[in-house]
């Protein structure tokens, strides 16, 4: 009876991959499944990582570009990351650093658009 209660224990790992064999896997994975969204425990699961080596690898990633963490903490390629439109606020400032060089001061008190 004791051997059929063994047989059913799920046997872990008894290699544990190097932070350098996660990375490798990860980026991997990330580059055949541009659409791939996992969070940190999902991650873990699906590359049997341990929490630290899991925690390095994709904190390692973030950093190199490679991958974007969402709000929802859901780490996504970075390429298929897209910020939402905000306006188009450059235009906004390039037009108002303009305005401020139109009217620059000229002298004490004056502005150039007073002349």
């Amino acid at each position: 009876m004791s051997r059929v209660a063994n047989d059913n224990v799920q046997r872990l790992p008894t290699c544990i991959p190097s932070i350098a064999d996660a990375l490798e896997e990860i980026e991997t994975e990330y580059r055949e499944m541009p659409g791939l969204s996992v969070t940190e425990a999902q991650a873990q699961r699906l590359w049997g990582l341990d929490s630290t080596t899991c925690k390095r690898a994709l904190d390692t990633l973030v950093q190199r570009g490679v991958l974007w963490r969402t709000r929802r903490e859901a780490y996504i390629r970075a390429e298929s990351h897209k910020p939402p439109p905000l306006n188009n606020p450059a235009s906004l400032l390039v037009g108002g650093i303009r305005a401020q060089q139109r009217t620059r001061l000229s002298g004490p008190g004056r502005f150039v658009s007073d002349l």
